[in-house]
């Protein structure tokens, strides 16, 4: 891509056959100031056309384990970026026994991020400390929720390429 006038190249000459009598340079400055001027050319011409994806992530592994009910909302063609609504999770992070496959909520022992407070708070030593416990961030199975207690829906983003489980 150019900048300057006159030194377009194809895309100029594309423009003036698709836009006879208009200012190919004004179209040429829009399209060099989106992020992706090559794709902005596309739609100016009527031959961009969208990738065809599903309507939730074809991996859902690949994201968040906290995101739950992944819809997709919209595509942004600059960026190649999937805008999706989810709910999540509600979480903690905290220290909890190492032994515990699965833990919950309420096996958070402590809240501290440190582990020499966590420590002192339980009273251990703090090498007693890292032999019991790890910091985990813990999920649980309720959804986060508004004052009423809906779930609350957030709006996220991904690339196409994570959309699409590559």
């Amino acid at each position: 891509m150019k900048t300057k006038n006159n030194n377009w190249t194809i895309e100029s000459l594309v423009i003036q056959q698709i836009y006879p009598g208009y200012n190919e340079e004004l179209l040429l400055t829009v399209a060099a100031a989106t992020p992706n001027f090559r794709r902005a050319v596309e739609i100016l011409c009527g031959i961009y056309r969208q990738p065809d994806f599903a309507e939730t992530p074809v991996n859902q592994e690949l994201f968040d384990k906290r995101y739950k009910n992944i819809k997709y909302s919209h595509f942004d063609p600059f960026t190649d970026t999937i805008h999706f609504t989810c709910n999540k999770l509600k979480s903690k992070e905290g220290w909890v026994k190492k032994d515990l496959e699965n833990p919950t909520i309420e096996d958070i022992i402590s809240l501290h991020w440190q582990a020499e407070k966590a420590a002192k708070e339980l009273e251990l030593s703090i090498d007693d400390f890292k032999e019991i416990y790890s910091n985990k961030r813990v999920l649980s199975t309720e959804f986060e929720t508004d004052s009423n207690n809906n779930p609350l829906t957030y709006m996220e983003e991904c690339s196409l390429t994570r959309w699409l489980g590559k």
